[in-house]
């Protein structure tokens, strides 16, 4: 689970190399700041597999773009910003 505030040192601190090292039946919980976690490199692990899915409450765009990769995902969890 994600809960950092959002600064220079925080901004894109998990990428592709941080998700790999994650258990394959992982899931990734993001409910800090969407800019946190680079979201090709989420979107990229998530279809391949290297984690078992996500819940997001926040993105790097809000609100979401209805053309995001994110959206098509079958093991992503999406909320409106709600806070959770």
């Amino acid at each position: 689970m994600i809960q950092v505030i959002l600064s220079d040192q925080s901004r894109g601190l998990v990428k592709a190399r941080q998700l790999g090292l994650m258990r394959r039946s992982a899931f990734l919980v993001n409910t800090a700041r969407g800019a946190i976690v680079e979201e090709a490199a989420l979107v990229a692990a998530l279809k391949d597999g290297v984690i078992a899915g996500a819940a997001l409450d926040v993105y790097e765009q809000e609100p979401l773009p209805d053309d995001r990769a994110l959206l098509a995902l079958e093991n992503v969890l999406l909320t409106p910003h709600l806070g959770l």
